[in-house]
């Protein structure tokens, strides 16, 4: 039997969570600074821009970044963005480059400590939202 779509709102709440607990995960095993959590989430109040890991890459390496920490496979990224799957590999090293990291996972880490650090969504919001 398969399980039910999300609706937006759930799977928002969903990652909101999943965000915190895992900001507060890295606060307590010393991996972020409480301090810069207490900045970041007092710069976002004052409509803060992405932090520079996030800075650094185009729209369309930003969107394939979000689907690539949603646990997205490359055909996945593909097939959601129209887009051919060697494009979605061409972005994912691009993006890789610019983190200086040399893996998907150390790549996906980096994003999710700077979202976290941050407390930025994971989504991207349209025109019209």
């Amino acid at each position: 039997m398969e399980e039910p779509a999300l609706s937006p709102l759930h799977e928002e709440e969903i990652l909101t969570t999943l965000i915190t607990a895992l900001r507060d995960i890295f606060v307590a095993h010393g991996l972020i600074d409480p301090q810069q959590v207490r900045q970041a989430h007092a710069a976002q109040l004052l409509d803060y821009d992405p932090p520079p890991v996030w800075d650094c890459l185009t729209l369309r390496e930003r969107t394939v970044a979000r689907l690539l920490i949603k646990g997205q496979a490359n055909g996945v990224i593909a097939a959601k963005l129209q887009i051919h799957p060697q494009t979605v590999r061409t972005h994912i090293r691009n993006i890789m480059r610019k983190l200086g990291v040399n893996n998907r996972g150390a790549a996906i880490v980096l994003l999710l400590q700077s979202l976290v650090s941050a407390e930025l969504p994971i989504h991207e919001k349209h025109v019209g939202e």
